[in-house]
């Protein structure tokens, strides 16, 4: 796990940017704290920090090829990299290092960029510099799970796997999107490949970006989610593959050279994971959970019954309202760009933990979205739930939920209040999200079609950018196993009907490791990772909220009375808490471009 960064030379009598690269890479130094190198080549300069998880001794980056003719930056970890070493070392590729990041190096001469992302299975984000064809590739795993962002300044292309590293450049111009910042203010994140920023964009999850001769490429997909159920498989077969195949992605998440733990809520997806991680591991896990003074919010009790049930070594951190408080502001500082949603302050935390014991965490993200866990898919129709859907009724029309059910934070006429000097929308933004929830809607399954809009904004956008800020604050790696790109296929050619039946939903993972878990944890239902905040910004938070927000001149492209009215009906007891925290993340992450930093250059332009 690093942080890459890069500065690409669109003009071939370029100079270079080596100053510029070096503040990049200083400016990602949590990201990977135990090395550092860059590499000045035509046309492309690379850098990056590294967490040193596998191959401690000499997995130095950059890496290059025998002739020293092809270069590579990763973040990230490639889980198949034993596999294909080995077909490249049978075919006479000579390897330096026992990394898995020399096998991209290799696997590009011998299968070229699209044969080399076909075989790849992990989560990555990766830069690659063909130096004798003059060729620069950019490349983003299937489901986004690592990040890269990237702007084009005058002559030059920068890229990084933060937006704060990007304008540690001080070259890349800033600005507010509109579309942006007004997708993020009804949905709590930016659907890629936009984010807040005007001329910052994030390269698509399974896409890659091909640059040569000084011209910049459209981004290309290699990998698309499954449109379709395969309805010729038994149920019984459908359980037994799965139980295989989930077991043998945890297995290959937890390949590492340093200790490996869990993140464990006690419900049903992370403890599936924990006992999956039994079977492959000789001592206790280590697993992490956070518990809530308040009552109705504190799940630990089910951590502690699954740590038993599993012999694991369960390290506790409690969590209050006060530490919320004290904790916000670093949250915000740490996140790549604004991500309204809450539990990014208490998983900052755990994270925070964590790393005191383990470099690596493994989660259970992506079990909901592929396996029908949200209580708003109740409203789907499948052969076993006859409520009227409206997962499809919803599209093309201004509703307070996506096309799948997620609830949005706010309408879009709020958010044209919010933001009353920018008139009216061009609605490039909201085409764009359109199609492609039309585009996951081809299938002849509802659930399926929900998952697909919601793996490829909210998953991605909100909950992997969550994940990966968070735990890398704290120089710790997070995975997910659920998100094997082999175990999403699987899931989204299930017929729906295998996840859920009238209110009950995750049916087949309940099946399926039922005997693992017991029945205890097996029934479950689902329960988020929720926090009191209505009451909470009424109470002791109240004064935080309100003089964030009451500072007008902390984002002058909001409108004040509109924020006042917010403030004013909550504390009426009308439940703004979602817009509230969202205006309040936007309003922190724009202030902290302008604290003294390496960004603080860059950031002058929001004024």
């Amino acid at each position: 796990m690093c942080g890459i960064a890069g500065v690409v030379e669109l003009d071939a009598d370029g100079q270079g940017d080596p100053a510029a690269l070096h503040r990049m890479v200083d400016a990602m130094s949590t990201r990977g704290p135990d090395d550092h190198g860059t590499l000045m080549c035509s046309r492309a300069a690379l850098g990056v920090r590294r967490l040193s998880v596998i191959d401690l001794e000499t997995g130095h980056q950059p890496i290059s090829n025998e002739d020293n003719t092809i270069h590579v930056v990763l973040n990230g970890e490639l889980y198949s990299h034993h596999e294909l070493r080995s077909e490249l070392l049978a075919a006479g590729h000579r390897f330096r290092t026992r990394s898995d990041t020399e096998v991209l190096v290799h696997g590009y001469e011998a299968w070229g960029i699209e044969g080399l992302l076909e075989r790849l299975n992990g989560m990555f984000a990766f830069a690659l510099h063909d130096e004798r064809r003059a060729l620069i590739f950019l490349a983003r795993d299937r489901l986004g799970i690592k990040p890269l962002v990237y702007a084009r300044s005058g002559s030059r292309l920068y890229f990084a796997s933060t937006i704060p590293a990007l304008l540690a450049s001080r070259e890349v111009p800033v600005a507010p999107d509109p579309a942006g910042i007004r997708h993020y203010l009804q949905r709590q994140f930016v659907p890629e490949p936009d984010t807040v920023l005007a001329g910052v964009r994030k390269l698509p999850s399974a896409s890659y970006l091909r640059i040569a001769g000084g011209q910049v490429g459209e981004a290309k997909r290699y990998w698309s989610l499954p449109d379709a159920p395969q309805e010729d498989r038994s149920d019984h077969d459908w359980r037994t593959d799965l139980g295989v195949l989930l077991d043998d992605a945890t297995r290959i998440n937890m390949i590492a050279d340093v200790g490996v733990g869990v993140f464990l809520s006690g419900g049903l997806d992370s403890s599936i994971v924990l006992g999956l991680m039994t079977r492959h591991c000789e001592r206790p896990v280590d697993a992490f959970t956070i518990g809530f003074g308040e009552a109705g919010f504190d799940e630990s009790r089910f951590a502690r019954m699954a740590a038993d049930r599993f012999g694991a070594t369960l390290h506790h951190t409690e969590f209050t309202a006060h530490q919320f408080g004290a904790s916000a502001m670093d949250v915000i500082a740490s996140l790549s760009e604004p991500v309204g949603d809450a539990a990014c302050i208490p998983l900052f935390e755990l994270a925070r933990a964590a790393r005191r014991h383990v470099k690596v965490v493994l989660t259970g993200e992506g079990a909901d979205e592929l396996f029908s866990g949200y209580g708003y898919y109740r409203r789907i129709a499948t052969p076993a739930n006859r409520a009227v859907t409206r997962v499809k009724r919803s599209i093309g029309r201004a509703a307070p939920c996506a096309a799948s059910g997620y609830p949005y934070v706010m309408s879009a006429a709020d958010t044209r209040a919010l933001t009353p000097a920018w008139g009216a929308p061009n609605g490039t933004g909201d085409r764009q999200f359109l199609r492609a929830e039309r585009g996951a809607r081809n299938g002849h399954d509802a659930l399926n079609d929900a998952a697909r809009v919601d793996i490829a904004g909210f998953l991605v956008d909100d909950l992997l950018a969550k994940v990966d800020s968070t735990t890398m604050a704290h120089s710790l790696e997070a995975r997910v196993p659920f998100l094997d790109h082999r175990v999403v296929e699987m899931a989204l050619k299930m017929p729906g009907r295998l996840k859920r039946r009238g209110g009950a939903g995750k049916i087949i993972l309940r099946e399926t490791f039922g005997d693992l878990l017991g029945p205890q944890l097996a029934g479950r239902d689902k329960h988020g990772f929720s926090l009191p905040l209505a009451s909470w910004f009424r109470g002791r938070l109240r004064p935080l909220i309100e003089d964030s927000l009451g500072d007008v001149t902390a984002t002058p492209w909001l409108e004040p009375q509109a924020v006042r009215r917010l403030l004013a009906e909550h504390a009426q007891g009308r439940d703004h808490a979602r817009a509230l925290w969202a205006i309040f993340v936007l309003t922190e992450w724009h202030r902290s471009l302008h604290r003294p930093s390496a960004t603080q250059a860059g950031a002058t332009a929001w004024r």
